[in-house]
């Protein structure tokens, strides 16, 4: 245990063998290495340049004057040129990016001692913490850290040698004791490897759960309605959901006040024995009907032929308001469609809307085998009526420009737009009754002008403020 900190303490750099970031860390490291040495040699031609000016000319008058010129400017050029070789791609490109400023670091702290023995009043302790300025921003390990400051000491001691003002043993000792405390400042580049392969795993894993999650959003849009798709992103966005907890609150089953929507192909079992109306006629019909309910915001349920969809928007009124654009834009598509094929293709409709309380959701399993529908009166009636229409009695009554309400929608419809045009049929005189809901006793078709229902019919349906009544 004890060789193992030991050794973590000397080479930190081999924990990252052990991960897949120690490419990223070298880039990165490689960044700052470089940014550093660009300016701390931008640094030292400044002070270098400045120190010749003002110090060893104006305050000093330093001799001789062109030993003193050389070093300054000699160093200066140097750090310089050092700047222009971390611009080449070269450099940029190579994992030697240290050794610029290592090699700048032990010219210029030679260069200090050395300036010791042409002049008795140079500090002796500048040439001590040039060395550890750039072993600083070279950020290497502890170890190496050492060895560069043992070097950059040893390449000056013939310079203190040389210079009788110097005390020996009190330049070693700051010079053992710069080490010692470099060292143990450079032991935190342990804690800075430790921290970066934790952030880069925790990043790792956050972008894995935000692929996963991308990837189960993609899923859940191939086989949900668009409506309860959006409601779904919707929570996860506003409410910080996860995947799973907005699902299921979308889709938990509620029991609420909803508009149905009923429409199946007349005389389709025998017509569909043709391939080519199912190709040509059935199916592109059933698609834009599906399509139709999702863009006015409807939970559609295709059964065969049949569409059925609901909707249950925030309030009574707009949620009827949805079903009836949707069946309107239905009943016109369903007639433009139809000029385009010919007589015995031609799809043959009727569109059915109800509205009352139903439970709406997932009435399936909950991880497969979703069934997402609504079951209640409002849904049942619509296939009790949709029986009653193929009666001659009440077939001859129905236009294809014409949708069939039950009282319910009837009702509220009026109140929305009261200059709508709503007929109704009093179904006791034609001597027919809905099957299982004996209390009806009539339906109401109401005429969707077709030339005009973008302008004209859509307009004048809207929610009343008198509809509340009904909730």
């Amino acid at each position: 245990m004890f060789a193992r900190r030991v050794h973590d303490w000397l080479f930190p750099l081999d924990r990252l063998k052990r991960t897949e970031w120690a490419g990223l860390w070298q880039q990165q490291d490689r960044a700052t290495v470089v940014k550093y040495t660009r300016r701390c040699l931008i640094a030292a031609a400044i002070l270098l340049t400045g120190h010749l000016v003002v110090i060893d000319r104006l305050l000093l008058h330093l001799e001789p004057a062109y030993l003193w010129a050389i070093y300054r400017i000699g160093l200066a050029s140097l750090a310089l040129l050092g700047v222009g070789i971390t611009h080449t791609r070269r450099f940029a490109e190579s994992n030697h990016h240290r050794w610029v400023l290592a090699l700048y670091g032990f010219a210029i702290g030679y260069g200090q001692a050395h300036s010791m023995t042409w002049w008795s009043g140079v500090p002796y302790y500048f040439a001590v913490i040039i060395p550890c300025v750039a072993v600083w921003a070279l950020r290497i390990t502890p170890l190496f850290t050492g060895l560069y400051l043992l070097v950059a000491y040893a390449l000056q001691i013939p310079a203190y040698i040389a210079a009788p003002q110097v005390n020996g043993v009190t330049v070693g000792s700051a010079a053992g004791v710069a080490v010692v405390i470099l060292m143990m400042l450079r032991s935190s580049i342990g804690d800075e490897v430790r921290a970066f392969i934790s952030r880069e795993n925790a990043r790792s894993a956050k972008e894995k759960l935000i692929a996963l999650q991308q990837e189960q959003m993609k899923q859940l849009q191939t086989y949900l309605p668009h409506e309860i798709f959006r409601r779904i992103e919707e929570r996860m966005t506003t409410r910080s959901m996860t995947i799973q907890e907005a699902e299921q609150e979308v889709l938990r089953p509620e029991y609420k006040l909803v508009a149905c929507l009923h429409s199946d192909i007349r005389s389709y079992t025998q017509q569909s024995k043709d391939p080519r109306y199912v190709l040509r006629s059935a199916m592109p019909s059933i698609r834009r009907g599906t399509e139709i309910i999702e863009e006015h915001r409807g939970i559609p349920r295709l059964h065969g032929d049949l569409i059925f969809a609901y909707f249950d928007d925030e309030s009574a009124e707009t949620t009827l308001c949805s079903a009836l654009h949707a069946a309107m834009a239905l009943v016109v598509e369903n007639i433009r469609f139809n000029e385009t094929l010919p007589v015995e293709e031609r799809i043959r409709r009727r569109v059915l809307v109800s509205f009352g309380r139903a439970t709406v959701g997932n009435i399936g399993g909950e991880n497969s085998a979703r069934e997402i529908t609504a079951l209640g009166p409002p849904a049942n009636i619509l296939s009790r009526i949709d029986e009653l229409t193929k009666n001659p009695r009440l077939a001859a009554l129905l236009r294809p420009d014409m949708i069939v309400l039950d009282r319910s929608a009837a009702e509220l419809t009026a109140l929305m737009g009261p200059g709508l045009a709503i007929e109704e049929v009093n179904l006791t005189q034609l001597g027919v009754s809905i099957r299982d809901f004996p209390s009806e006793t009539a339906i109401f078709l109401m005429t969707v002008p077709v030339t005009e229902i973008s302008v004209d019919t859509a307009s004048e349906l809207q929610p009343s403020p008198h509809a509340n009544v009904l909730h």
